[in-house]
């Protein structure tokens, strides 16, 4: 198991495993869950959500697509729980208690961790593309999670402001701010796929750093 992978199945079996101690077959089974959502998401960073099969996974996994069918009932079913455990890996490594610029700071350390996880990344990056398609599956998910996105980055601009961190500015701004950072992210992300020689980083730090003088600066006019 490679180091994506294995990092998605220790989140999938952390996100369901109960308080009580599982033991035998029903162990066995949570371990085989997070073995096959961590091949889907390889399999889709490498083919895309349509390009994949349950078949293809299933022998990855090294069972049958039967035995597959009866942890997910559906090639849906198992988007859904790759999903999920996607969320997990993102919501740690956003920090959804941080406040302020301390967010926008933070995605230094989220840049970071793409440059470890390069798999995750792709899986994350192709699938975001499939689903502007109106009938993507993925689409549910894709959609929400954007405008969560920005809601939380615009947000902390306006802590910031009421913290004295930046000039104040109206939540439109906020939310312009916000859009313009994800946007970067994506970008610089799909371009360092490209050439892994870019400093993603390092491009990151710049750009949250001009943004935030900018914004401190606004006060002074």
């Amino acid at each position: 198991m490679t180091p994506d992978k294995a990092g998605v199945a220790a989140a999938g079996k952390d996100a369901e495993t109960p308080r009580r101690i599982s033991r035998g077959p029903y162990r066995n089974g949570r371990r085989t869950r997070g073995q096959i959502v961590a091949e889907a998401m390889t399999a889709i960073a490498e083919r895309g959500f349509h390009g994949t099969s349950l078949r293809s996974i299933a022998a990855a996994v090294g069972i049958s697509p039967a035995a597959l069918l009866r942890h997910f009932e559906s090639k849906d079913g198992l988007l859904t729980a790759v999903l999920k455990t996607w969320a997990l890996l993102s919501d740690d490594l956003q920090g959804l208690d941080l406040r302020g610029l301390q967010r926008w700071r933070a995605q230094h350390d989220v840049m970071v961790w793409h440059t470890a996880n390069r798999g995750l990344l792709v899986f994350f990056i192709t699938l975001a593309a499939e689903a502007t398609s109106a009938d993507h599956p993925a689409r549910e998910y894709m959609v929400p999670r954007y405008q969560t996105a920005v809601d939380l980055f615009a947000t902390s601009l306006i802590e910031a402001a009421e913290d004295g961190e930046i000039a104040p500015l109206t939540l439109a701004e906020a939310r312009i701010e916000a859009r313009a950072l994800l946007s970067f992210m994506d970008g610089i992300e799909i371009q360092w796929l490209l050439d892994p020689d870019l400093d993603m980083v390092g491009e990151v730090d710049i750009f949250v750093a001009h943004t935030l003088e900018r914004l401190q600066n606004r006060r002074q006019h």
